[in-house]
């Protein structure tokens, strides 16, 4: 009975409360409406990032999603509120690199409320540029976003080369980064991976997000011998790397200018006098950063490559991407006549001898090569680091010079089958074989291709005597 009671008091007040409030409410008038077309850019639009992909494609990211295709082509959508007849205005644009290639036109047909723009990005690889759109003010919705900022990048393929140990002066901070390696890169670009970020991280390991900078990498170019050459950055004052952050340096400098850039290139490291070199696996800069208003602070970075140094691997460009699964039109087959000796028995001293057969595979671009051990060519091969019996494949390898063995070589990358089988199956005709691979890289890459088609025969590879594993 009290609850019952309680409730209806309650209630009580309630109604009374809204009465009150209900006297007081002010009144409003209309929203105004779109006089003119109430023109709009969509919230899809949002920042590109543009990968290259197996043949000749690219993998372009848009809000997370990420499709295959054919072009460096994206799309701007532009809608409006009204319908009831025929418009066009051309779109307002801002690309000072030059970066982007499109019809800046707006067209719709009556009945229609939403229109295409097509963008192609003219960036190479390892570029970024910012494309500025926005609908006339006449135009223009009120309600809706009618200007967009979009910033582009064309990213390279970053393949894992190890980890570094690195450490720095101001922060004081000491993390392990992964080393990667640029794919498509005509020198030998390399990155330590997210490194501004991790160093906060292990400074301040409580309060990092509050200056850390993610996503921003650390580039360098090495020669042949994996001395360092130069700093990569993008020009700016003193040949220097620029980067707008509200984090790393922001907080502990000036707090909160968030802007910052170093010294990179040699002129500049020279007038500050700064440093960039190495001792085998061991890299120290010496540079100076600049921050917001021009102050500069000296700056001492150091990394040590701790896995996967260059010097240690067998090639380095071995592939660590994923693979698709190849298929083959086109394969020549060479003959080592007796190059593989078998023992048979060590006690009594025998011992047999195999050949050794050669296969190449080529299609649009991509080279296959195996190594099979056997009198006929026909079975089950199984890949081996060591092989010397009737049956078996020799692993691929890189003896410091040339690319042996059982390999896949697909432009920039190399994939070293270093387990796995290749089956060989002959066809009733004697001419007509079917090659099947399913294999594993040295980096742990799935390998699998086929070909099923006559051999055109070839000459052995000039010396080639045996086939034995080194350095593996």
């Amino acid at each position: 009975m009290k609850t019952k009671k309680l409730l209806i008091a309650l209630l009580a007040v309630t109604a009374t409360l809204f009465t009150a409030c209900k006297e007081n409410i002010p009144e409003r008038g209309d929203s105004p409406l779109d006089e003119n077309a109430g023109c709009y850019i969509y919230d899809s639009t949002s920042d590109v990032v543009i990968k290259p992909a197996d043949g000749g494609k690219f993998l372009m990211t848009i809000a997370g999603e990420t499709d295959t295709v054919e072009t460096k082509v994206f799309n701007v959508l532009v809608g409006r509120n009204y319908s009831e007849a025929a418009d066009s205005f051309e779109m307002q644009v801002v690309d000072e690199a030059a970066a982007f290639s499109f019809d800046p036109m707006v067209r719709f047909e009556k009945g229609e409320v939403v229109d295409t723009i097509e963008v192609e990005v003219l960036l190479d690889f390892g570029n970024t540029s910012e494309l500025v759109l926005t609908v006339p003010e006449e135009k223009a919705s009120l309600y809706s976003a009618s200007s967009k900022t979009i910033n582009v990048e064309v990213d390279y393929t970053w393949l894992p080369r190890g980890k570094a140990t690195v450490t720095d002066s101001f922060l004081e901070g000491e993390c392990e980064v992964a080393v990667e390696k640029a794919k498509e890169a005509t020198d030998s670009l390399f990155r330590l991976t997210n490194v501004f970020e991790e160093i906060a991280k292990a400074a301040y390991p409580d309060d990092y997000k509050e200056i850390s900078t993610p996503n921003v990498h650390f580039k360098f170019i090495l020669d042949e011998d994996y001395n360092l050459v130069s700093l990569v950055g993008n020009g700016g004052a003193l040949g220097s790397k620029h980067y707008s952050t509200s984090g790393w340096l922001a907080g502990p400098l000036v707090g909160g200018i968030g802007e910052f850039e170093y010294a990179y290139s040699s002129a500049a490291l020279s007038a500050y006098g700064g440093a960039f070199a190495n001792d085998a696996n061991e890299y120290q800069l010496s540079t100076v950063i600049f921050h917001g208003g021009g102050s500069g602070y000296l700056f001492n970075m150091e990394w040590k490559w701790t896995d996967g140094y260059p010097g240690e691997l067998a090639d380095p460009s071995e592939g660590e991407g994923e693979l698709t699964e190849l298929t083959f039109t086109n394969c020549t087959h060479a003959v080592v006549a007796d190059a593989v000796e078998e023992v048979t028995d060590e006690v009594l001293g025998t011992s047999v001898t195999h050949d050794v057969h050669i296969l190449n595979f080529t299609d649009a671009g991509v080279e296959m090569n195996l190594v099979l051990v056997g009198d006929v060519l026909e079975g089950t091969f199984k890949i081996e680091s060591n092989p010397g019996t009737e049956g078996t494949a020799e692993a691929g390898y890189f003896d410091g010079t040339n690319m042996n063995g059982c390999y896949v070589d697909v432009a920039f990358t190399k994939y070293y089958m270093t387990s796995g089988n290749v089956q060989v199956d002959v066809a009733e005709d004697g001419v007509t074989y079917t090659v099947t691979v399913d294999a594993e890289s040295a980096s742990g890459v799935e390998v699998k291709a086929s070909f099923t088609g006559a051999f055109t025969e070839a000459s052995p590879a000039p010396g080639r005597k045996s086939v034995k594993m080194i350095n593996f």
